[in-house]
């Protein structure tokens, strides 16, 4: 069974744990942002 993670714990934190773990990729969090966009607006074409 998956554990629940209450997220509102980590808000404060998001964008620079974000950051740090993006740092990796060499992109920041707007390309993972408009990536996730496009994924939305293709599964959701009437």
């Amino acid at each position: 069974m998956v554990q629940k993670v209450d997220f509102d714990n980590y808000a404060n934190e998001y964008e620079k744990t974000l950051e740090e773990d993006l740092k990796f990729f060499g992109e920041d969090n707007s390309y993972f942002a408009e990536y996730k966009i496009d994924i939305v607006k293709k599964n959701n074409r009437l």
